[in-house]
């Protein structure tokens, strides 16, 4: 539907990656933006991907990682905008201007996209569990029970499943 399967399975890859070499990633590729960066001209935009690490630190490392990697991007940009040898019209103030205006823009798609992966991961909760009881619900249960029974192939090792229905709880709620 609207994000490519090439997408999920990205991000599926990256729920699942150690957080220390996801952090690792996210340094490596600011550092890598920040040379590019460095080495290209001023009227080459590179600026956009920085949003690329960003994201991935926003997403999947949390608040923390996502303030830290902005932090990062803004000296690479710093760094970039200084190393220019561009028109000598650009005074300091007017680069330390366009760093600090495009470390604001990284603060707010890293705000943006905390937010947006706080709401999916509570709808994802939401679609797991029972809005009246809390409790997993049949869908979930399937998700679990295929997991486990790949699981049990992959292990080859007996799966024993226990389930308690209790229809009396829907009679009780009309």
């Amino acid at each position: 539907p609207l994000v490519p399967g090439f997408m999920r399975r990205l991000g599926a890859a990256l729920e699942t990656t150690p957080r220390r070499v996801l952090g690792a990633i996210v340094v490596l590729l600011l550092v890598l933006v920040t040379a590019v960066d460095i080495v290209t001209p001023a009227s080459v935009v590179v600026g956009a991907f920085y949003v690329i690490p960003i994201i991935i630190a926003s997403c999947w490392l949390g608040p923390r990682a996502a303030v830290l990697s902005v932090l990062i991007a803004g000296i690479g940009v710093m760094l970039a905008q200084s190393m220019d040898p561009g028109p000598a019209v650009l005074s300091f103030g007017t680069r330390l201007w366009n760093a600090a205006s495009q470390t604001i823009l990284f603060f707010t798609v890293a705000a943006i996209q905390s937010s947006l992966c706080a709401a999916l991961a509570h709808e994802c909760e939401l679609a797991r569990t029972d809005p009246v009881t809390g409790v997993a619900n049949a869908h979930y249960f399937m998700q679990l029970a295929y997991r486990e029974q790949r699981r049990s192939r992959r292990y080859r090792t007996p799966l024993t499943v226990g389930y308690v229905c209790f229809d009396w709880l829907d009679e009780q709620e009309a």
